[in-house]
């Protein structure tokens, strides 16, 4: 999830911006987005793993298995999202917890297809002996998009690294790249972070875990 995503997750439609039909407008564009992230995040957890074994899928390929698992992985996204939006607001650490021990339930939603709340689980239960390694992970990544996002604006000018909505077509267009960019590295190192989990708790290849695709 990028810092952009996670920021639109948490924010509340003003009741001054145009009543219900904005509300609904926003939370329409809100969901689609979940389901184009969704989709993207599956489509590039395959492709990672196909050239971890040293195969090249093609685009057609990898859309094709990531349509055959987006309604899980439509789930877990929603219910990660909540999970770490609502223990932001109660308070940051719960929510800095959960984006950790949560941070591989959607290539296990891809990878071994459990299903909603197993995905969950099996996130759980693989990150939590090495939740530093992988919030140290996560603050590395989300501190570049941050950084990123800093830099346009300070060039480009807006509102701010979440500034998305202000400033030039320039500022938005570029905040835009840089979100997107960011997703899909986020989505990459996720994936190998999963291939890495698994090799040093269950002492498991790279073929061992991408056969449920042969």
């Amino acid at each position: 999830m990028s810092p952009q995503y996670i920021y639109e997750l948490s924010i509340t439609p003003s009741g001054d911006s145009g009543g219900w039909g904005a509300l609904w407008t926003q939370l329409f564009f809100l969901f689609l987005g979940i389901v184009l992230s969704s989709l993207v995040t599956a489509v590039l957890v395959y492709g990672t793993f196909q050239e971890l074994r040293g195969r090249h899928a093609s685009l057609g390929d990898c859309i094709a298995r990531g349509l055959a698992v987006m309604v899980p992985v439509i789930g877990v996204s929603i219910l990660v999202g909540l999970s770490i939006v609502v223990g932001l607001i109660l308070l940051i650490g719960p929510g800095l917890v959960a984006m950790t021990l949560l941070w591989v339930a959607i290539p296990a939603a891809v990878m071994e297809r459990p299903g909603v709340q197993a995905s969950l689980k099996r996130s759980k239960d693989l990150t939590e002996d090495h939740v530093w390694a992988v919030f140290g992970l996560i603050v590395i990544l989300f501190g570049a998009g941050l950084v990123v996002n800093f830099a346009i604006a300070a060039v480009l000018g807006g509102g701010g690294p979440f500034g998305g909505d202000s400033g030039s077509t320039a500022t938005i267009l570029a905040k835009l790249v840089s979100d997107g960019f960011f997703s899909a590295l986020g989505a990459v190192v996720s994936a190998v972070c999963y291939h890495e989990l698994r090799r040093a708790k269950e002492g498991v290849g790279t073929e061992q875990i991408a056969a449920i695709f042969d």
